[in-house]
């Protein structure tokens, strides 16, 4: 019996055991599971996807959203990949879904229209992958989308880096943080080019414009090897952080009349709102590091939303020396607000943006050369938009920038014995004598301050069996600076150089610009075909003092405006031919309204020391030149393009020519300068009628803007873009572009002067502006792999430039056609022998 009874225990323990660990796995299972939450949305209109299958992969766990779009599952935690499934929908995938045990963790999930059989959304380390995208273009302009992903895959730290995607920007630095950065579209860079390209493109992001006319930060005192003056030449690109951005649209082809104050083109930031998941990212290579931090969350509360992002970057000019670095601090807080049903929504964004650009090699030694710039800038925007009924809806745009100026430079100089004065008006003076090497000091202290608010009302309705979607808007902008500019010491002058005084931003008046625009977008069908006309016309103007009843036929307009008046009409069209091929054409003006930096020149100083007795205190004449150019006129620009868009099976081919030309560009013009030295003796010293012994001639250091530049160009650009190849999991994208630009000015320049034996006296020659052009080709290769199963995108990304070739003088003029005659007061003209 004991051996039986030993037997039966032994049996026993055996199947306790041995159920034990058969049933063991499913009480671990039931302890490590939890529950992924998740809803489903259309990309386009964040509106809820009904019954769509919700599949992990490597398993047969599969369930089905509700009419909420909403879905749940039990999983063990850990990380798991999911993929949504509609028909009509691209399939989506999520990698590395971290499902915690005992927890619910939710989850978003985007699906857009199209080929179920293709990947469009491919979540990989929190990067959504837009793996496709319509061969032939929507709009009806010629536009350059670049999505969050390629953002992100690119590791780019700034806008700067993001446009070097489109085609006909060349990249020509290192992408990262060491060098100012700004884009040229179309653009050769030339002088009236480089004004036209880099000035002329306007910046928005989230409806703010970023680019201004208000930057007086130009001359003495602000050029610095990392974060030169950008004064009248649009912004530094570095100061946008590419973490924060959700897409960029640029657009090189005619826009809409809703936008103006542009010439080149105009780029479109949209940053990250609403509720997403909370990241931090960092990114590291031998000069450049940068942190950021970012997120937001959603709130049942009138469908309310509050996203955040910070952002930190630090850059090395030279990783071999101390002392030149570069620091971006950037904050942004967006809040979201849905009310009445959704018919009114709410925006409201707070924006921060500091720099600190440094440069002080040797800090310990306080001669040596001490540079920074401490800008910060504050911007507050708002948008409402409010949905009056199924056709009609306003939209409310307001913004404030507020910038505060703030720069230093110092370094020892050195010098002759020379004669100083502090004088800031015309007349003789007592001078100060000086000698020898010195310290100068120079500061930019100011505060600038651009308003901006746009109102806009957008209508649909029907007529003549045509759709019509009518725009009619308006828009104001202020800008101004005040402070105390440029501060230094006369008597200690930056560089060396006598004849240099402080400038208050004070004495800049503000500037006031006001526009109105109407457009019509007709939708129709011709021949059973649709197409698409744009209709638009807007009217801008530069500082308006003067009201003309009757004048719209005339130069000056209705309305008078200091710096101009300009009406600008626009026209689009696009036309399907037949499947797959599409024709798409556009003409119009813009304008630009001449930067502040042009249209209140600082006075120009001149000192002359004059002859006195021996031991005597010096006596220093001073003549200050007020330019008058308060009233220097804006530019236009006439722009046309026309586009042949094929769709070939799966590849799309797009081939855009344009044209476009400005006159009336402002740019410095010398002005003769006739000046004289006097003797004073002891009986006319310090107050007595001197004796006149030396005569100068020579030209204004400071130019005088006029508007004399012009700037033509031409070019094409053709485009290859193909469906992700499945076999492959595979597309390719080829860009090409080619242009063709001349610049110049009109009417003369002038030459120092010079001492004519025909004539037997000094005069001043003017020659006529030499013309400059530039041939230009630039091809972009792009493929990209998806490997689903790695949950890898790998992308190749090649630049080449075919060629570039420029010269300055298409004719070359060496003679001169004329010359001031000092003595008469008289141009006059000649003829070459």
């Amino acid at each position: 019996m004991s051996f039986l009874n030993a037997v039966f225990r032994e049996r026993t323990r055996f199947w306790a055991i041995f159920i034990l660990i058969l049933f063991s796995p499913v009480v671990l299972f039931a302890e490590e599971m939890g529950i992924l939450a998740g809803k489903v949305i259309n990309v386009k209109n964040n509106l809820p996807v009904f019954e769509a299958l919700v599949k992990v992969q490597g398993t047969d766990i599969t369930t089905l959203t509700d009419q909420s779009g909403m879905f749940r599952i039990k999983l063990p935690e850990g990380k798991h990949s999911i993929s949504v499934h509609k028909p009509e929908y691209f399939t989506t995938c999520l990698q590395d879904i971290i499902v915690e045990g005992g927890k619910i963790t939710t989850y978003q999930c985007e699906m857009a229209t199209g080929d179920p059989e293709m990947n469009l959304f491919f979540m990989i380390g929190g990067i959504t992958v837009l793996g496709e995208r319509e061969l032939l273009p929507e709009e009806v302009e010629t536009v350059h989308e670049i999505s969050s992903d390629e953002i992100e895959h690119q590791l780019s730290t700034n806008l700067g880096d993001i446009l070097d995607l489109v085609p006909g920007v060349e990249r020509t630095s290192s992408p990262g943080l060491s060098e100012m950065s700004q884009v040229q579209l179309r653009g050769s860079g030339f002088v009236e080019d480089r004004q036209e390209a880099l000035f002329g493109t306007k910046i928005i992001v989230d409806d703010v414009p970023i680019s201004n006319n208000a930057n007086l930060q130009a001359g003495t005192g602000t050029s610095m090897s990392g974060s030169k003056s950008y004064a009248g030449e649009g912004i530094d690109l570095r100061t946008i952080p590419a973490d924060n951005i959700e897409k960029v649209e640029v657009i090189t082809g005619v826009p809409s009349v809703e936008y103006g104050d542009l010439t080149s083109g105009l780029v479109k930031v949209r940053t990250k709102s609403g509720a997403q998941p909370h990241r931090i990212k960092i990114k590291s290579n031998p000069d450049t590091k940068e942190a950021n931090l970012s997120g937001g969350w959603g709130f049942d509360y009138k469908n309310s939303s509050l996203a955040y992002n910070l952002n930190g970057a630090f850059s090395e000019r030279n990783i071999r020396r101390e002392g030149d670095e570069y620091y971006r601090y950037n904050g942004q807080l967006t809040l979201k607000n849905e009310l009445m049903d959704g018919d009114l929504k709410l925006m409201n964004k707070l924006y921060y943006h500091g720099v600190n650009d440094d440069q002080d090699f040797k800090k310990d030694d306080p001669l040596s050369v001490i540079q920074y710039n401490d800008d910060k800038t504050y911007i507050y925007g708002q948008r409402v938009d409010y949905r009056i009924n199924q056709e009609s809806k306003l939209e409310w745009n307001a913004n404030i920038k507020y910038t505060d100026r703030d720069s230093y430079r110092q370094s020892l100089t050195g010098a002759d014995t020379r004669v100083l004065t502090d004088a800031l008006t015309d007349g003789t003076r007592f001078g100060v004598l000086d000698a020898g090497a010195y310290l100068y000091k120079i500061w930019t202290r100011g505060q600038e301050w651009s308003v901006n608010a746009k109102l806009n009302f957008r209508h649909d309705f029907q007529l003549f069996d045509l759709g019509n979607y009518l725009l009619l808007g308006a828009e104001y902008s202020f800008d101004a600076n005040k402070g105390e500019g440029k501060v230094f010491d006369p008597l200690k002058p930056p560089y060396g150089s006598p004849g240099r005084r402080p400038h208050p931003f004070d004495a800049s008046p503000d500037l006031h610009v006001a526009n109105i625009y109407l457009e019509d977008e007709i939708n129709g069908f011709l021949r059973m075909r649709p197409y698409q006309i744009n209709l638009g016309l807007r009217y801008e103007m530069y500082s308006p003092h003067k009201l003309h009843l009757g004048g719209i036929f005339g130069d000056e307009g209705i309305v008078e405006s200091k710096n101009g008046t300009y009406l600008n009409p626009r026209i689009r069209a696009k036309y399907e031919i037949r499947d797959g091929t599409q024709i798409r054409a556009g003409w119009g003006r813009s304008s630009k309204m001449p930067s502040m930096t042009k249209i209140y020149q600082k006075p120009e100083y001149v000192d002359i020391v004059e002859e006195t007795p021996a031991d005597s205190v010096p006596l220093i004449s001073t003549y200050v030149y007020n330019f008058n150019t308060r009233n220097v006129k804006g530019y236009q620009n006439q722009k046309g393009e026309i586009s042949l868009d094929q769709k070939i099976g799966p590849v799309g081919l797009i081939f855009t020519g344009f044209f476009t030309n400005s006159s009336d560009i402002p740019r410095g013009v010398a002005s003769p300068q006739i000046l004289y030295r006097y003797s004073y003796d002891e009986d006319t010293y310090p107050s007595g009628d001197p004796t006149v012994i030396d005569t100068f001639y020579n030209t204004s250091d400071s130019d005088r803007y006029q508007s004399a530049g012009w700037y033509k160009n031409y070019g094409f650009e053709f485009q290859l873009r193909t469906k992700r190849i499945k076999k492959l999991n595979t597309k390719f994208y080829v860009s090409a572009s080619f242009t063709k630009s001349r610049s110049g000015g009109d009417g003369i320049y002038m030459s120092s002067a010079r001492d004519n034996e025909i004539l037997g006296r000094t005069i001043f020659p003017y020659y006529p502006y030499t013309e400059s052009w530039r041939h230009k080709m630039i091809v972009n290769y792009r493929a990209d792999w998806l490997i689903e199963k790695l949950g890898m995108w790998v992308t190749l990304h090649l630049q080449q430039t075919l060629f570039d070739a420029n010269k300055n003088a298409l004719e070359k003029r060496t003679y001169s056609t004329g010359y001031y005659d000092p003595s008469t007061g008289q141009y006059e003209s000649v003829s070459p022998a």
